[in-house]
């Protein structure tokens, strides 16, 4: 906890020398950037990638850096990026100025995503970074998270608080793995500031979006569509010069757009789901701007569909909504239990597990109607059990895929020894990965049966002897748990043993570790343990004497 302190002193003290060298804001654009750095976005990103969710995010913030107009003033704040971090703290990492982007991507190169993804607090915070002096600037809060708050907080008392500021910043949110409640409470929060919430689907797809975000700081027409809850949706535009009454531009399926026009007299129109919106006529001055945002209204039917094998056990797939015209409308995440939001119609469901797809056909939502669909499809489940070990047999954290004959990722573990998996009978591919090394297994697996698949993976080895003492030497009785640089939890110590003085951890892979002891409420964190091949660490936390 001290070397914490020490480490937010000395971070503060950069960032005054920051505002010293930056100067006084000057800019039309106030962007501050709150960014995701929980220990959840330590978890494996892309499959096939080394790369973390918090890699892919922190490489899209980076593309985002480069791209933004020089005069674009820029801050960072961070929810997470400490073990401490809970659900009342978020960090200022740089805070609002021009010019040093190069020290706002030294702070994120340092970042190691740890603790609460305090996502209420955050925005709180981050809204609470500008100055509220000039109507004129254009304020932006850009949020970029990899999921809703993990606190359990609501929001209701900040969209109020919101609604009753006459000029707060926008709230621009990009969001991965948000259920329907989440995404409802979020783009109605966005909407009260007049901007929006965008869901994308992986940390790997923000570079895209970010840099498109940025191109429309840079021109001078923006065109944003959403529907009445604030969420961005994919919809048709056109755009009219009415001083000639012509086209100049139309586009399907996007949600935001922004290009360069000359000065003149404009019109959006707007196309969603069989709605028509159109914006008032507006003029362009000669170095001004406009963002036109259009509003779809729909009503929406919440709806849960849920998924069973033949002997009720929990299904895990994805399901496909088609409407009534046969248009895909959404596709969930991989799970047996499906929340959506949808406009009343008639659906037509395709349930698909790998090679495996069941079509369900009349489905209706909207009013007055059932809200739910229990489904128990014809099949019968069968178990994976994965177990990853090194080559003396002990327990090794890896990332473990499982993908089906058509390389379909069908469930997945970013960090554990072992993974229980619930998949239909056929044949898989199992893989396991630790730093460069891969090894990987295939399997058959027939319907109800239970089949252990074992990989072996070599990687030099050491050991660590911890002591607990008070600092005249006495032994105190306590635990301690070891976190990799990314702030993994490692599975080599036995959770089941009484407190004691000396924990030996033995196998444990070479590396950088962080070591916590907790004895009688009293945390002690010792960092940068170095594990050497073939050697023991050895490592003594002190607990202060008065404390026993």
């Amino acid at each position: 906890m001290i070397q914490y302190w020490i480490r937010i002193s000395i971070l503060a003290a950069f960032v005054s020398t920051a505002i010293l060298l930056a100067g006084p804001v000057q800019a039309e654009t106030e962007l501050m950037i709150l960014v995701d750095a929980s220990g959840e976005m330590a978890a494996m990103g892309e499959p096939g990638t080394t790369h973390t969710k918090f890699d892919e995010m922190k490489n899209a913030i980076t593309a985002l850096l480069q791209a933004l107009p020089d005069d674009t003033a820029v801050g960072l704040r961070a929810m997470g990026s400490s073990p401490a971090a809970d659900c009342y703290s978020s960090y200022l990492y740089y805070p609002l100025g021009t010019g040093l982007r190069g020290l706002i991507q030294d702070y994120l190169d340092s970042i190691h995503p740890s603790g609460s993804r305090a996502l209420l607090q955050g925005i709180e915070d981050g809204i609470g970074d500008f100055s509220f002096g000039e109507i004129g600037q254009d304020k932006m809060l850009l949020v970029i998270t990899g999921g809703g708050d993990a606190c359990g907080r609501e929001l209701d008392t900040l969209q109020r608080n919101l609604a009753n500021e006459p000029y707060p910043p926008h709230v621009v949110i990009y969001a991965c793995n948000l259920n329907s409640d989440e995404s409802e409470e979020l783009g109605e929060l966005a909407a009260i500031t007049g901007g929006r919430l965008t869901s994308v689907q992986s940390t790997a797809d923000l570079k895209d979006v970010l840099v498109a975000f940025t191109q429309g700081l840079a021109n001078n027409l923006r065109i944003h569509l959403t529907d009445s809850s604030g969420n961005a949706v994919d919809g048709d535009i056109t755009i009219i010069d009415t001083s000639i009454n012509s086209v100049i531009s139309e586009q399907l399926d996007i949600s935001e757009y922004s290009m360069t026009v000359p000065p003149g007299s404009y019109q959006v129109i707007g196309r969603f789901l069989g709605q028509e919106v159109r914006t008032e006529p507006f003029t362009i001055a000669s170095g001004s701007s406009h963002t036109a945002s259009l509003e779809f209204t729909l009503y929406r039917e919440a709806f849960i569909v849920t998924l069973r094998d033949i002997y009720g056990m929990p299904f895990r797939a994805r399901v496909l909504f088609m409407n009534n015209q046969g248009d895909p409308v959404f596709t969930t995440e991989l799970d047996s239990v499906h929340r959506v939001n949808l406009p009343p119609d008639n659906y037509t469901l395709e349930i698909r597990f790998g090679d495996y797809i069941e079509t369900i056909y009349g489905v209706r939502i909207g009013p007055g109607l059932n809200n739910f669909l229990d489904y128990d499809l014809p099949v019968e489940l069968a178990t994976l059990e994965i177990e990853v070990t090194n080559f003396m047999g002990d327990p090794l954290n890896s990332k473990i895929q499982i993908f089906d004959r058509d390389g379909t990722l069908v469930d997945d573990a970013p960090f554990t020894s072992y993974l229980h998996s619930r998949v239909p009978p056929g044949e898989y591919r199992v893989v396991a990965e630790f730093d460069d090394t891969r090894t990987e297994d295939t399997v058959f697996i027939a319907p109800g049966e239970t089949r252990t698949v074992g990989l072996e993976i070599n990687a030099d080895l050491g050991d660590i002897f911890v002591m607990l003492r008070t600092e005249s030497g006495r032994d105190i009785w306590g635990w301690v748990q070891v976190y990799d640089t990314d702030g993994n939890l490692l599975e080599r110590f036995d959770r089941e043993r009484f407190e004691s003085p000396d924990w030996f951890i033995t196998s444990v892979p070479v590396g950088i570790y962080r070591i916590e002891a907790e004895a009688e409420g009293t945390i002690r964190t010792y960092s940068g343990v170095e594990v050497r091949s073939g050697e023991e660490t050895e490592i003594t936390i002190t607990f202060p004497d008065e404390l026993y």
